[in-house]
């Protein structure tokens, strides 16, 4: 019986990212190079792909990345939603920060800075350091926000540093020649379907006639569900 249950979440994961990927993907936007609707567009293509990778990783029991990939969207969507509490504030600090090129313009001029191969424009716009450490965005997020820090963010930045630890678990995996539990794979994939529901949220915010919310509402109660049957979300 615990077999069948544990099989049913994983079904019943893939079905959910199958139906949130139809939500918000391929869709057209108008945003006019308004810089905060270039900012989660681009956003919620980087989480589409991401989510989707990740299914994909997990269908092949590529567990250690897919925990990699699902800790890079919790980053953008603890960035998302840090920049969406003050945009008038944060996101020129944000694009600042990162010398983005945000208009067609700017971009062109890059792009054709690279194809005569003046390179050192582009390497100085790559920043060393972060705009915002991610336990610091946590904790301005609040507490549900830094719990997840404090537990899932660290546990996934085990394999992301691919520490002795990695190496020793993947070793042992080996050895023993079993398949990964499913159960497992459909606690990594649920929770990168509720960080790429927190993306999609903000788009919907600014795009509701693109992205239903009241769709994504009927989706992230499904998310949870699913959650707390796997022991992971608070009920």
């Amino acid at each position: 019986m615990v077999i069948k249950h544990t099989q049913d979440n994983w079904h019943q994961t893939l079905s959910l990212v199958e139906r949130l990927l139809q939500s918000t993907s391929d869709l057209s936007f108008s945003y006019n190079n308004d810089k905060w609707s270039v900012l989660i567009i681009v956003s919620l293509n980087q989480s589409n792909m991401r989510l989707n990778s990740v299914a994909w990783l997990l269908r092949n029991a590529d567990c250690d990345s897919g925990v990699i990939l699902t800790r890079s969207m919790f980053e953008l969507s603890a960035n998302l939603t840090y920049i969406f509490k003050d945009i008038e504030k944060r996101l020129p600090e944000y694009l600042e920060h990162g010398n983005i090129p945000i208009t067609a313009e700017e971009i062109q001029k890059l792009q054709q800075e690279m194809e005569n191969g003046n390179t050192e424009n582009v390497l100085n716009m790559i920043p060393t350091k972060s705009w915002k450490f991610t336990g610091e965005l946590c904790s301005d997020l609040g507490e549900d926000w830094l719990n997840e820090y404090k537990s899932f963010y660290r546990y996934a930045s085990i394999p992301s540093h691919a520490g002795a630890f990695t190496l020793g678990k993947s070793f042992l995996q080996l050895l023993r020649d079993e398949p990964l539990a499913e159960e497992e794979l459909s606690k990594v994939l649920i929770t990168a379907v509720a960080f790429h529901l927190r993306v999609a949220k903000i788009v919907a915010g600014s795009f509701p006639t693109k992205i239903s919310i009241k769709k994504l509402n009927e989706l992230d109660s499904e998310c949870n569900k699913i959650g707390h049957s796997l022991g992971l979300f608070d009920k």
